[in-house]
């Protein structure tokens, strides 16, 4: 789902008054009374914002077992003192349930941050992404999907395709170590994320290459015309 800026700024509208809080890039993690880690979010500065990914789990019978617990991950951005998740999936047993839309409150503590959820409106999270998650490495690697809510916000000026359309087909292809060496014409020397846009007979028209940082993106054209349409602090 596309970052409405309609529903932006209703939540920007909502927070009037009250400045943003700027976080530390990196990882923090929420633990429960017996310290086990329960919960992790990546955080991100870029020029959209900050964008996130929340993951939380709840053990079923005490236990860390993979077969036996719930899991929430949500990816969205920060907005005022919010948090708006939109995409997301909730595990809770056989069953994948999608999530989208979800807002929570945000806190800055220290170099902690603070999710809660807010007293009217919004959907709660199962299991509940809040907490406090506590400040535990100042880098972070970007999901894919953290990667794909950058090229949404860079836009189709740039990205040439709107990727929320229906009937554009973008997918994530995996990571790329060492970009320069298979696009002659991209500087980018980071790991990244690649994206490949295809039309309706299979061929790809468009791929699309996101540093693992957040802090570069890439459009490469079938003819390996390529062009720099982000740069953090810079282009976007």
């Amino acid at each position: 789902m596309s970052l409405k800026r309609t529903f932006l700024a209703g939540l920007m509208a909502l927070c009037l008054g009250v400045s943003s809080l700027a976080a530390t890039d990196g990882i923090y993690v929420k633990r429960d009374s017996m310290g086990r880690e329960i919960g992790q979010l990546l955080y991100i500065d870029t020029d959209f914002g900050a964008i996130t990914e929340v993951t939380t789990c709840a053990y079923k019978n005490g236990e860390p077992s993979l077969t036996d617990v719930d899991i929430f991950r949500g990816t969205g951005i920060f907005v005022a003192e919010g948090i708006w998740l939109t995409k997301g999936t909730s595990s809770v047993g056989p069953r994948d349930i999608p999530v989208k839309d979800v807002f929570y409150m945000r806190e800055l503590k220290g170099e902690d941050i603070l999710l809660s959820f807010p007293e009217q409106g919004g959907s709660r999270t199962q299991p509940d992404i809040a907490g406090l998650y506590q400040a535990f490495e100042n880098t972070a690697i970007a999901t894919p999907n953290m990667g794909r809510i950058l090229l949404e916000q860079i836009g189709p000026e740039l990205t040439l395709f709107d990727l929320n359309k229906k009937g554009v087909l973008c997918n994530y292809s995996g990571k790329l170590a060492s970009p320069n060496r298979v696009y002659t014409q991209v500087p980018l020397q980071k790991t990244c994320h690649k994206y490949e846009v295809f039309n309706k007979k299979s061929k790809i028209v468009m791929t699309y290459l996101v540093a693992k940082d957040l802090s570069e993106a890439y459009r490469v054209k079938p003819n390996g015309e390529a062009l720099q349409i982000y740069a953090h602090g810079g282009l976007g």
